[in-house]
């Protein structure tokens, strides 16, 4: 089973502040099944397709996904590693930010 699996809350953001991330709902990445999954922050959502890899030895997920900005269509990758047993670091791959995902 894949470390990844499951609803991941989206803790912090460079470009934008904590109650922004929140603003609509609690900011998340779900991988569900299927290698299939969904996020929100803010007011971008979308879906994603993802794989299961590693990076310099360490698990990590790469992901295509396409959603909105507020009714703006949006698309792109993004991938994360695995930092601890509840921590994926995304290092400025998604949305051209860093993202602490817990």
């Amino acid at each position: 089973m894949s470390p990844f699996l499951g609803r991941w809350h989206i803790v912090s953001m460079t470009e934008w502040d904590e109650d922004y991330i929140h603003e609509e709902v609690p900011a998340f990445i779900e991988f569900g099944e299927h290698q299939q999954g969904s996020f929100q922050f803010a007011y971008v959502r979308g879906e994603i397709d993802y794989r299961i890899s590693t990076r310099d030895g360490e698990p990590a997920v790469e992901w295509s996904w396409e959603g909105n900005d507020d009714q703006n269509s949006m698309s792109g990758r993004g991938w994360a590693m695995l930092k601890s047993d509840d921590c994926i670091v995304d290092p400025k791959r998604w949305t051209t930010q860093a993202t602490c995902i817990c």
